[in-house]
């Protein structure tokens, strides 16, 4: 029997689905020559590419740090997802660089900024549910170190 999609709650890995997806459909776009004509490779295609590995890559390593109520640990899952949301700023702004430079369809660019900004959100979502679980373990750590 399925689950009303209003009930169906919302897998935790999605945010790392849609970053792999993202990844993926980056790098195949990038890799066609006829469009991403080599002139600007270092320049542009490059970081491009980048910062849609960053992403995905940050995603998976801040899903394997397991907390555990360690303040240390939790950090550092919000350090890796900050620094992937910040570079879906970046690919969103070498997006609509490319746009001029490659000259690519609008849909084409409408499409690829909604999946970066969609990622995005998802991680906000997420560090927030873990800000939410996880925030008293950073008044914890004062604390103690007060005493």
């Amino acid at each position: 029997m399925s689950v009303p999609a209003g009930q169906r709650k919302e897998n935790r890995l999605e945010v790392v689905m849609q970053a792999r997806e993202l990844a993926v459909y980056t790098l195949r776009i990038t890799s066609n020559k006829n469009v991403f004509i080599p002139d600007y490779d270092e320049s542009v295609k490059l970081k491009i590419q980048d910062s849609a590995l960053t992403i995905f890559n940050n995603l998976m390593d801040a899903n394997n740090v397991r907390v555990d109520d360690n303040v240390g640990r939790w950090q550092e899952r919000d350090k890796l997802q900050k620094d992937a949301a910040k570079a879906c700023n970046t690919l969103l702004n070498l997006i609509y660089l490319a746009q001029t430079l490659y000259h690519l369809r609008a849909s084409r660019i409408k499409y690829w900024s909604e999946s970066v900004i969609s990622v995005r959100g998802l991680i906000r979502k997420w560090n927030h549910s873990d800000c939410t679980r996880y925030g008293h373990l950073l008044e914890e750590s004062k604390e103690k170190d007060e005493t």
